[in-house]
């Protein structure tokens, strides 16, 4: 079992860190699905996506899919999302530890699917700090509380906003490592307790190394692609939270 949670962490994260989408909202169902506490869960999605995030931001910068020296909507969209987006998660960790599982896992089922919903349909809205603000808080809020929900918000928020796309992919990236580890520190001190270790270090470990080959990829994915390769992981997501709510309720 750890070795498989390990590849689909793998694999999750080199779809997240290519389209800056999709590890916490395909990983937390699914592993709901092999029968894991979604308490216990989201503090291992938010640790593995710190280390992950950080890897990740690092090589975007690095070969240019985003810049917060120079170009100032990326600076922007980054303090944003990293200051407002830690309240967030504080918010969506506490909310967490206070309710009980069926609820969370129906949130999780629903919001999944709305998700999966947005990224196939798309939006386009003017841009503005403001729609920013709101984007960020919602998207952390839901990552502190599900462990998913936070990339297809983030980064179709920033598109619907303008950003370009490998921009977009940056930022949700970079972002991610400080708001991830508040959570996960957050989640900890609430419950006075460290999540399973088992299911912690196959989640980090096979998430580490994914962004390595993710990050390289969204410069050519998205270039040969473009929207079809986004709407593929919609779908996928989609899926995926129908079959989690069918089980929930069967």
């Amino acid at each position: 079992m750890w070795f498989c949670i390990a590849g689909l962490a793998f694999i999750y994260e080199i779809i997240d860190s290519a389209t800056g989408q999709g590890y916490g909202t395909l990983s937390t169902p699914t592993l709901m699905l092999l029968g894991f506490n979604a308490l216990y869960i989201v503090p291992c999605v938010l640790l593995s996506q710190a280390f992950s995030g950080f890897v990740g931001g690092m090589i975007h910068h690095k070969i240019g899919n985003f810049d917060v020296k120079n170009n100032i909507k990326d600076r922007v969209n980054t303090e944003i999302l990293v200051v407002l987006g830690c309240i967030g998660v504080l918010i969506g960790v506490y909310v967490l530890s206070k309710l009980p599982s069926i609820i969370i896992s129906t949130y999780i089922g629903v919001l999944v699917v709305i998700m999966g919903i947005i990224i196939v349909v798309g939006f386009t809205f003017h841009y503005s700090k403001i729609k920013m603000v709101i984007i960020s808080v919602f998207a952390c809020f839901n990552k502190g509380l599900s462990g998913g929900g936070y990339g297809p918000v983030s980064t179709g928020g920033q598109l619907v906003l303008g950003s370009e796309t490998k921009n977009a992919v940056g930022v949700t990236t970079i972002a991610e490592a400080p708001i991830c580890i508040t959570g996960f520190v957050v989640w900890c001190i609430l419950n006075n307790q460290l999540p399973p270790f088992d299911l912690l270090s196959a989640t980090v470990i096979g998430a580490l190394f994914a962004p390595l080959i993710g990050a390289r990829l969204t410069k050519t994915a998205h270039t040969k692609f473009g929207n079809k390769f986004t709407k593929i992981i919609g779908v996928i997501i989609l899926i995926l939270g129908i079959y989690t709510l069918y089980k929930i309720f069967k």
